[in-house]
């Protein structure tokens, strides 16, 4: 059975690590799924003022400050996209969702184009130029009139640090070599990188017709999702780890709550996008807390409740709680389905670290020193867990989070280190084969070990790990 997330348009989360025993051969050990499940219930309770899915903390201008007698080198940024209408809609939802008129904002915004490519190692040049929504109404999954100004905030902001701050990239846009921007065909994406690069690079004087151009893979070939079809052994893990007793347990709890929610839907419930995950009620219901909607009512006057609301929300976190770190398949699973984007991730560090840790010495070299991922929530999640990320940077990532991995050369002794920031704060990571020191200080960790680390997670050979 294909697995229930593989559609490009739902791509849901991990979550975790850091809620268990940092071995993850102890995971299998937990107690049962009702200990594991209050626990998510009760850590999302517990963090709700620090936590807010509706928009992820922006990197902070203000307390940003540089590596100490350090050269930054290079940058990586993952943005997630901003807010957006549900994946699959209630019936009276096209009347509810009105407010995806992207359009409105286009004398602000800068020429972006994009275009497919077979590998992420091919030549990027011009393509097709990226158009908006010109509609009130929210086709499912578009990014919201909210979501466009969220990214361009953010946009801004990064401009802030990154230019105005440290000089590191150029503060006008004369061409776009400086960059490579990455996005994917999920609709939101595009949308995405519009605005985040206009507020970066805002249209002004001579520079408003420059084209900042993007690329994506094909559909069969995309990692940046949770993308099954890439490997036959991941989706036959997933079965299996689907297929087990607490996972069958978690799915019959709650009954009521799922025949009211399936009353609301005009689609087929029956289908697997809704037997086996609860991603979908989730989906619905928090876009709707984001923009202040009332809890949708059947015909009869059932309601969803606010409590509800938590359980879906505890839920559908604990789905990747348990699926990537509590069973025993979960770290091969986790590597094969996140270790496609892991390769290529890597790759670009290696690249943009290559190509500019003497850039000093070739002032006129021409390579790009800023990746830009356009990311959905489980290209987040897919650095986020493969670098073990630590509770609670593992609730599901909010809308427009943004995570940074900063590459910076030291001025005395020329050593590379690493600098990973996500949502404004340095990731805190968990350690390996159950010690309680983490593996690495994310503020500065020594380059050649976190390169390292991420070749230890990355598919390498599908062919060969991949087969059943």
């Amino acid at each position: 059975m294909k697995n229930v997330l593989i559609l490009s348009s739902i791509s849901a989360v991990s979550f975790v690590n850091g809620l268990s025993i940092n071995n993850s051969n102890q995971y299998a050990r937990r107690s049962s799924f009702t200990d594991s499940y209050n626990k998510v219930y009760n850590s999302l309770e517990q963090n709700s003022n620090v936590y807010n899915f509706c928009q992820g903390n922006f990197i902070d201008p203000n307390t940003y400050t540089p590596l100490s007698n350090s050269e930054l080198i290079s940058v990586q940024a993952l943005i997630r996209n901003g807010d957006h209408s549900p994946s699959i809609y209630l019936e009276d939802d096209r009347k509810v969702f009105n407010f995806c008129n992207l359009s409105k904002y286009n004398s602000i915004l800068r020429p972006v184009s994009s275009i497919m490519v077979n590998s992420t190692t091919d030549p990027i040049s011009q393509g097709k130029l990226i158009e908006l929504s010109t509609n009130d109404v929210c086709e499912p999954g578009f990014v919201s009139e909210k979501g466009g100004l969220t990214s361009l905030e953010i946009g801004k902001t990064v401009r802030s640090i990154y230019i105005d701050k440290l000089g590191f990239l150029s503060s006008t846009l004369k061409n776009s070599d400086q960059l490579k921007v990455r996005i994917d065909a999920v609709p939101r994406s595009p949308q995405t990188a519009k605005f985040f690069l206009s507020g970066l690079y805002p249209i002004s004087g001579n520079d408003t017709d420059v084209v900042i151009n993007s690329y994506y893979l094909p559909l069969d070939k995309e990692n940046t999702i949770d993308n099954w079809e890439n490997c036959p052994k991941a989706q036959y893990l997933s079965d299996l780890i689907q297929s087990s007793d607490e996972y069958q347990e978690y799915l019959k709890q709650n009954p009521e709550n799922i025949s009211l929610m399936n009353t609301l839907y005009t689609t087929n419930t029956s289908d697997v996008y809704f037997t086996k995950t609860r991603y979908i009620y989730l989906d619905n219901i928090q876009k709707r807390i984001c923009h202040n909607l009332p809890y949708p009512c059947n015909s009869k006057g059932q309601c969803v409740t606010e409590e509800m609301y938590k359980s879906f929300r505890a839920g559908v976190n604990w789905e990747y709680f348990y699926q990537r770190t509590m069973t025993k398949n979960s770290a091969e699973y986790s590597r094969l389905l996140q270790g496609f984007f892991i390769a290529d991730f890597k790759r670009d560090l290696e690249e943009v670290v290559r190509n500019n840790k003497n850039r000093k010495k070739c002032p006129r070299k021409k390579t790009p020193r800023f990746y830009i991922y356009t990311a959905l929530d489980s290209t987040i999640n897919s650095v986020i867990y493969t670098l073990m990320g630590d509770f609670p940077n593992t609730f599901i990532p909010p809308f427009s989070s943004n995570l940074f991995v900063e590459v910076w050369k030291n001025k005395s002794s020329g050593k590379l280190s690493v600098r990973v920031i996500y949502n404004n704060q340095i990731l805190k990571v968990l350690g390996e084969n159950g010690s309680t020191q983490p593996w690495c200080d994310m503020n500065s960790c020594d380059y050649d070990t976190f390169v390292n680390f991420l070749a230890k997670k990355q598919v390498t050979d599908p062919a060969t790990e991949c087969a059943i």
